[in-house]
């Protein structure tokens, strides 16, 4: 079983505290994916460390409650700055002119958007390469897989995660990836430019989950 890593509430407070420096969060954040996300798979695409740091600088500038926490996203959700593939071919290398509503909550509050994680095709069918952290040769769950590998594996402390119209349920058992429930009903944005059209706005599903290790439902 892989060592549980800091919940991502108490980094974040150790953060606000200043008993933990940020900019030493990103750097061990990326050595650990380094080291170990070679032979997990959690990540399709990452921010370079320039990139990295210059973006944690201006989050500690306009201040939040994450702090610069590193979080992961899944490869559904459209971000500026980094490719969305959706896990298709169809859409290698495909960048995004604009962030999906969630995600530009997330930078708000403060969240480094480090990497988008693996998922299924369209997070659906196809399941990805994506290694099981606490059983190698078992799949850490379904088109959240990669989201559920790094935070259980401890490459990130934070991910979100979602199909486009239900939570996804499996990889938070199957990978010990503990979840979150904060509503996000008004965010009417689409997740993404695939399903645009054919989506339904937020507001009409159900809340959006990120997924963390530490963080339970209210």
């Amino acid at each position: 079983m892989t060592p549980a890593a800091p919940s991502a509430i108490a980094t974040a407070m150790q953060l606000a505290a200043g008993k933990l420096d940020a900019t030493t969060l990103l750097a061990d954040t990326l050595a650990r994916i380094d080291a170990q996300d070679a032979s997990l798979g959690a990540f399709v695409a990452l921010l370079n460390p320039g990139a990295a740091r210059e973006q944690l600088g201006r989050l500690q500038e306009a201040g939040g409650p994450l702090q610069g926490l590193p979080v992961a996203v899944k490869d559904i959700f459209d971000t500026a700055g980094l490719p969305t593939s959706y896990g298709s071919a169809l859409y290698a290398g495909a960048q995004p002119r604009c962030d999906a509503a969630i995600v530009s909550v997330i930078r708000r509050a403060g969240g480094l958007v480090i990497g988008k994680s693996s998922t299924t095709e369209f997070a659906f069918l196809h399941p990805t390469a994506t290694r099981n952290p606490n059983a190698p040769g078992r799949t850490p769950g379904g088109s959240s897989a990669g989201s559920a590998a790094a935070v259980a594996a401890g490459l990130v402390p934070l991910r979100l995660a979602r199909k486009p119209a239900a939570p996804s349920f499996a990889p938070r058992p199957i990978a010990a990836s503990p979840a979150s429930s904060p509503a996000l009903a008004c965010c009417r944005r689409p997740a993404s430019n695939a399903f645009h059209g054919r989506s339904i706005p937020w507001a009409c599903l159900p809340p959006v989950w990120p997924r963390s290790r530490g963080l339970r439902r209210p």
